[in-house]
């Protein structure tokens, strides 16, 4: 028998059985049987043509028969190393990407935060009470309540979130839709960083994870914000109206007649309502 074939040889002999006819459909259809039935073709083929007779043939093909359980013990073995190391790369990456997204979380929530502070000092400036009400807010939770039990934003932080977006979407409207360019900006911006106070502390975290609201249903949560903030600092009639309407016709057909004077007189009160409505419908959707 031939011993002195290179490795080239051995694969343009290769690249003649895989250029068989059957190749495509063995390719296509990828079944175990196919892939066994070609490297019996290569390894036949191979033996054949680097042998002199066909005696020197079969004895060939009895080493490798013999061979075959040590090489295939080999490379079972590498398998089992190199899956336990993909195993243990994959749950190192897999953690470092969970640790490196806690700590994104943490620190977009000390973001939102501060953002938040600012802008709500900027809004409520030289009204008695306003320390107060920023103590407050920290003490019972706000920046750490979700904005809902079941739907938008229902995570740690998301209240704080959902205050921001409402915010950035009422003074765009004002910016930029002429109907409401003569709003009281800051009545505007003071509404909708308010308008869900009465939820901060209200939430409860079930095992699961999930959370579940603490509802008397005695109020509206528009009634109970303002109510809540006007312990603390005087909200002008303005923001009174726009917090308490936010919920639009939401509220109930009762109002409707009401909520449409409101509207007429007060364009604030459409502004943050059309605002809460793009923040948690279009920015926060699947959230």
């Amino acid at each position: 028998m031939k011993d002195d074939y290179s490795m080239d040889e051995y694969k343009a002999k290769i690249e003649v059985v895989l250029g068989n006819d059957n190749m495509a459909d063995m390719t296509l259809n990828g079944s175990i049987n196919d892939l066994l039935n070609l490297m019996a073709d290569v390894m036949a083929q191979t033996i054949v043509d680097f042998s002199d007779t066909k005696n020197e043939a079969e004895k060939a093909m009895e080493k490798v028969r013999y061979s075959m359980p040590t090489i295939l013990e080999e490379f079972w073995n590498n398998k089992i190393t190199n899956g336990k190391a993909a195993q243990s790369a994959a749950a190192g990456a897999a953690k470092n990407v969970m640790q490196e997204a806690q700590g994104r979380a943490a620190m977009d929530k000390k973001l939102l935060k501060e953002e938040y502070k600012r802008l709500l000092t900027k809004a409520i400036e030289g009204r008695p009470g306003g320390m107060a009400l920023m103590i407050v807010l920290e003490e019972t939770d706000f920046y750490n309540s979700p904005a809902s039990a079941k739907h938008h934003l229902n995570v740690p932080g998301g209240l704080v979130m959902h205050s921001l977006n409402v915010a950035k979407a009422a003074l765009e409207l004002c910016e930029n839709m002429p109907q409401f360019a003569r709003c009281d900006k800051n009545a505007v911006l003071t509404a909708a960083l308010l308008h869900d106070a009465c939820k901060a502390g209200n939430y409860i975290q079930k095992p699961d994870g999930s959370y579940q609201y603490r509802d008397t249903d005695l109020l509206g949560h528009g009634e109970a914000s303002v109510i809540n903030i006007q312990h603390w600092i005087h909200l002008t009639e303005k923001e009174v109206l726009a917090i308490r309407w936010h919920m639009g016709a939401y509220t109930g057909e009762r109002d409707w007649d009401t909520l449409s004077k409101v509207y007429d007189r007060y364009p604030e009160v459409l502004c943050l309502h059309m605002a809460d409505m793009i923040a948690t419908h279009i920015m926060e959707a699947g959230e």
